[in-house]
């Protein structure tokens, strides 16, 4: 890869822009389920005021769930340090396989920077757990299939 650095650079910021805009995007449903809940207090009495103020409290709990899970994920991403490269496959690093790209360091799947493929896996993910601590030149196997370790940036 002829500027590994810029492209790990336009892949970390494309997954920071990720995790902020499901933040963002978390924080307004958390806004509209609290205005109905406040709604629905000020409607409602009896049996169908509790269903439903329930049913409120549940989204509720589901989206602080979730907006906890990305705040923490925006927290991993940015203690990263990109410009440190191991010998062996760590969190941050840009490894080129035989099989692709790979971003080490968060989950989002497949995306495509410049129109290049590169696979951003978390380290929990089986792809990531097997990459990790590999090194140049080693064979991983993951999915029935072996992946080759070409460079690590």
């Amino acid at each position: 890869m002829e500027n590994a650095k810029a492209f790990k650079e336009k892949v970390f910021r494309h997954a920071v822009d990720q995790v902020e805009e499901r933040i963002e995007e978390l924080e307004k449903q958390l806004d509209r389920l609290m205005e109905s809940k406040e709604s629905e207090t000020k409607s409602s009495m009896g049996d169908k005021y509790e269903t439903g103020a329930t049913m409120i409290q549940i989204d509720e709990e589901k989206v602080r769930e979730q907006l906890n899970r990305n705040r923490s994920v925006k927290v991993d991403l940015e203690q990263l340090i990109l410009d440190k490269v191991y010998p062996q496959v760590n969190k941050g690093n840009l490894v080129e396989t035989d099989k692709g790209i790979y971003f080490v360091g968060i989950g989002l799947g497949q995306i495509k920077i410049d129109g290049q493929p590169c696979f951003c896996v978390s380290t929990e993910a089986p792809v990531g757990q097997a990459l990790l601590g590999s090194k140049v030149g080693d064979e991983i196997n993951y999915n029935e299939s072996k992946i080759k370790i070409e460079a690590i940036h």
